[in-house]
């Protein structure tokens, strides 16, 4: 009985622990239609106004936000450093932000010579991943004179409830429901290991003297490895094995596991693979972690299996 009241106590513990864990957030320009949000940021003072109208909105609601043009020109110093890293300020953002959480903020204006009238959808996604956290519905505004302080109203139609709730309230129960999901489950990433022309080592390979292959010695890593041992092989060949993981949005010290710290671990796991491989039945030549050439595109992580020294 004592036993089974200390499991009961841990998970209603681990549950409303989950529950009251909020994340850092960000709100960033969005598009669809392939126009540059940043650019209609940076260029309309009515775009800048109605973003900071949401994150006021966030703010009275106890979200925590970073500075958006703070992030803008952190990125824009890391583009100037390593451009060719990177696809546009878009990606620097995406792969340097520090937020768990990335409010996309979808704004649509149309402008006549007397009025403003303008539409916002919130959608709530991991940033690392860009998994869907919370989809947002769209609302449109009555129509403004030119002069009208955008802020205020952005921030004042957030928070007004016209008979089917308070967007903002129902906007950010719906983005903690999922975040505290994902806490508790995971966040879903996808893991690519090619076999290149230089690779002295094959998924194929054999890895010990006891039959195991690469192919299984990592498989095994991964089970131990992800959130809760869940993930699944798509496809495995000789030259190719592609899973699908699920990792800790948290790590043990509950600060945020990105996908780029994932891919660190599994990286050097492998090379570590590859070197008892090599020292139990290979050449023993250890293997080169330069050679790997990782890359992270949001989720997914692709890793070349390494050449020898």
């Amino acid at each position: 009985m004592k036993n089974l009241l200390v499991i009961l106590f841990t998970v209603f513990y681990t549950v409303i622990t989950a529950q009251n864990i909020q994340p850092s957030m960000m709100v960033l320009p969005y598009t669809k239609t392939g126009e540059s949000a940043l650019n209609l940021y940076e260029d309309k003072k009515e775009y800048r106004a109605i973003i900071a109208g949401i994150e006021q909105a966030i703010i009275d609601r106890g979200g925590e936000l970073i500075d958006l043009e703070r992030t803008i020109l952190n990125a824009k110093e890391q583009m100037l450093r390593e451009g060719n890293k990177y696809k546009g300020v878009q990606d620097a953002i995406n792969q340097n932000a520090s937020a768990e959480i990335t409010v996309e903020a979808e704004i649509t204006l149309h402008t006549t010579v007397k009025y403003i009238q303008f539409g916002i959808r919130l959608k709530a996604v991991e940033t690392s991943t860009g998994t869907i956290v919370y989809p947002g519905k769209y609302f449109a505004s009555p129509n403004f004179p030119h002069t009208t302080n955008f802020q205020t109203v952005a921030t004042n139609l957030l928070t007004y409830d016209k008979g089917d709730g308070v967007y903002i309230d129902i906007f950010m129960n719906g983005m903690q429901a999922g975040f505290t999901k994902m806490v508790e489950e995971g966040k879903p990433i996808s893991v690519i290991i090619l076999t290149g022309d230089n690779s002295s080592f094959l998924l194929s390979d054999d890895a010990d003297d006891d039959f195991n292959l690469i192919s299984d010695k990592i498989d095994e890593w991964v089970s131990a490895n992800a959130h809760k041992g869940v993930f699944r092989v798509e496809s495995s060949s000789d030259n190719r094995l592609e899973m699908t993981i699920k990792i800790p949005l948290r790590d043990v010290n509950n600060q945020p596991f990105s996908t780029k710290k994932f891919e660190k671990n599994i990286r050097r796991a492998i090379l570590k693979i590859c070197k008892a491989a090599s020292l139990s039945v290979g050449s023993g030549d250890n293997p080169d972690g330069g050679s790997m050439q990782p890359n992270i595109d949001k989720g997914t992580i692709m890793l070349t299996m390494p050449r020898c020294f």
